[in-house]
């Protein structure tokens, strides 16, 4: 949190990139905890209120990849199967990757392999396994 309240004070020069790199910090340092989705539901609001104003800020391909990623990393150390964070996380999976289907193409912004390789790990790991 230091990191990214310095990035923002700071007249340091920085894009969507160095938010990507923190989603996919997120999904590592924060696999299979609680925290995770508000750590990047956190990042999501910052990009769309900075894309506001300054379009270097719009989410991307990469953006929404990181994303998916840590959806499919919640269940684990604190995050039982059973848990409703789980259908919480496959909920926002959903909705992320069809806001993504329905934008293909539009503004640059393309599904990526890596789009579809962590929808698919979000599946595998969100769902149970009668629904899959």
């Amino acid at each position: 949190e230091y990191l990214l309240s310095y990035l923002q004070a700071s007249n340091m020069d920085h894009s969507v990139d160095t938010y990507n790199a923190f989603l996919f910090l997120y999904s590592s340092v924060f696999s299979g905890r609680e925290i995770l989705l508000s750590k990047v539901d956190f990042i999501l609001r910052l990009l769309e209120e900075m894309s506001e104003t300054n379009c270097k800020f719009k989410p991307t391909s990469k953006t929404w990849s990181a994303v998916l990623k840590a959806y499919s990393a919640v269940v684990g150390q604190e995050v039982l199967p059973s848990s409703p964070l789980k259908e919480r996380a496959l909920q926002m999976a959903i909705d992320v990757f069809g806001k993504l289907e329905n934008m293909d193409g539009e503004g640059g912004l393309e599904l990526s392999d890596d789009c579809y390789f962590h929808m698919m790990k979000c599946i595998s790991n969100l769902m149970e396994e009668d629904e899959h």
